[in-house]
């Protein structure tokens, strides 16, 4: 919750020089992100002997930004994106915790270069690649939160945009590396150009 916060207020801070730039957009974009990979089968073996299993791998994500578009080509991107949760079943160690369900809940901040390709005086296809900076927060209950694990790890994506005046719609695909866990965002979203 702590790197939302600041996350929003770097970008709000960011506003006016975003505005004053001729090149620069803001935007925010909702989604469907999927958990893959999430333990080693070593780690998996060992919780399913205790009965633990994952409930759910996928939630709804979002994601804010705002970037300079250098030219007709390029442009550079900074992100703010919350990747949404799993939930897993604690089985037998349910008494270890005092919950039968836990939470993990993963946000980052990165920043990313964007190739672009104009397709018409509309549409665009765009592919990125950038790192993040990313936390794990394990929920053990609404009230009790355990800072689980960090780290930086790279990203990339692609996806197609149209743009109509000083809006455009996007729709991409994302993927967030996470030590050895992939997280998968399907996003559509709205970005204002100044």
């Amino acid at each position: 919750m702590k790197k939302t916060i600041i996350s929003l207020g770097i970008i709000s801070a960011l506003f006016p020089a975003f505005a004053n730039a001729g090149n620069a957009y803001i935007g925010a974009s909702v989604g469907q992100a999927s958990y893959d990979n999430l333990a080693t089968s070593d780690i998996e073996d060992s919780a399913s002997s205790l009965g633990m299993s994952i409930i759910d791998d996928s939630d709804t994500g979002f994601k804010v930004f705002g970037g300079y578009r250098a030219n007709e080509h390029f442009a550079v991107e900074l992100f703010y994106a919350n990747l949404g949760e799993v939930s897993v079943n604690l089985g037998a160690a349910s008494s270890l915790f005092g919950t039968n369900e836990l939470t993990i809940e993963q946000d980052t901040l990165g920043a990313s270069l964007i190739g672009i390709l104009p397709v018409t005086d509309n549409f665009e296809l765009f592919g990125k690649v950038g790192f993040h900076a990313w936390d794990a927060t394990i929920n053990l209950t609404s009230d009790v939160k355990v800072e689980a694990a960090d780290g930086t790890d790279p990203m990339f994506g692609a996806g197609i945009a149209y743009k109509y005046n000083r809006v455009s719609i996007q729709a991409e695909f994302e993927r967030y590396q996470l030590d050895e866990t992939d997280i998968d965002l399907m996003s559509i979203g709205l970005a204002y150009h100044f």
